[in-house]
């Protein structure tokens, strides 16, 4: 199996609010915050908590990767393409890296980030949809 864990001290290393979260909307704002305190819903943390721990795979794309926040941002390809294209530069996932996910994720420039969050948003809603129809 073929997965990326990603240290969070390597995201952010102080314990200080991230002054561009008082430009997005609180919406999407708690997606984002979410997203990188790992309290979501993708597989790398509901798979913690589940009996079978074995099928940690992305129930999106069904590939052998781990669905966690890399995978989630920067690989999946079956759902989050069309949301990716509008929000995140080509260069970030075309050929996608751990590094060029910490370098997105610690971006310093607001619109960058701004657009990642609107990407979480949209993507989480999305993922949503399809995790409650693949379940019923």
């Amino acid at each position: 199996m073929c997965s990326v864990f990603v240290n969070v001290v390597l995201l952010k290393n102080d314990f200080n609010f991230s002054t561009y979260l008082d430009c997005v909307p609180r919406k999407i704002r708690v997606a984002f915050t979410k997203l990188r305190l790992s309290s979501h819903q993708l597989r790398v943390e509901t798979g913690r908590y589940a009996s079978n721990r074995t099928q940690p795979c992305c129930l999106i794309c069904n590939s052998i990767d781990l669905e966690g926040e890399y995978h989630f941002l920067l690989i999946c390809n079956i759902m989050y393409t069309d949301i990716r294209r509008k929000y995140i530069n080509k260069y970030y996932y075309k050929n996608p890296s751990v590094l060029k996910f910490i370098k997105r994720v610690k971006s310093k420039d607001a619109t960058v980030l701004n657009n990642l969050c609107k990407y979480v948003y949209e993507a989480f809603e999305k993922r949503v949809n399809i995790v409650n129809v693949v379940n019923m």
